[in-house]
């Protein structure tokens, strides 16, 4: 994308070859939830028009979103369907280990729950949300008010509005 060869190891695939039409191969995607307020593992793999959900502990889904767009017919057990159910649960398995995970967000919950109670009590926030001011440059407007020696090293010099520090 920057005209760079060199590359770091990534989990994944590079999604260049889509954006610019070169790479037309059948893909799948993942994703996984299990965290505030769901106290169960989930994992999704979307293949084509096919979406597959495992929730630990719970019934799995198979859904055919080109003719059912709403999710209502789940296809979990139709013989039509069977193959494609193992093919896309197998997907799953081979990537993560939904029981493995399962205990961990278990053992957390506990945590999660007293820190939740913690900021009820308190009025403390935990997530923090810092206020962007779009008219100031990125990097200054969350250093020190006033403290040019907060800039990282070489730094100085390279902001037209340095004044305002």
């Amino acid at each position: 994308m920057a005209d760079i060869q060199e590359h770091l190891p990534v989990d994944g695939h590079s999604v260049m070859g889509l954006i610019d039409g070169r790479d037309t191969t059948e893909r799948h995607v993942f994703s996984e939830y299990h965290s505030n307020g769901v106290y169960c593992t989930c994992f999704m793999v979307r293949r084509g028009d096919y979406k597959y959900i495992h929730i630990q502990g719970h019934q799995n889904q198979l859904f055919d979103l080109k003719n059912d767009p709403g999710e209502w017919q789940n296809l979990i057990g139709d013989p039509r369907t069977a193959d494609l159910e193992q093919e896309l649960k197998a997907l799953i398995f081979e990537a993560f280990d939904p029981g493995a995970i399962e205990q961990e967000v278990r053992l957390t919950i506990s945590k999660r729950q007293l820190l939740r109670r913690w900021g009820e009590v308190t009025g403390v926030q935990w997530a923090y949300t810092p206020q962007f001011d779009a008219e100031k440059n990125t990097i200054i407007q969350y250093l020190p008010a006033g403290n040019k020696n907060s800039l990282p090293t070489g730094a100085v010099g390279l902001w037209e509005n340095e004044s305002e520090l």
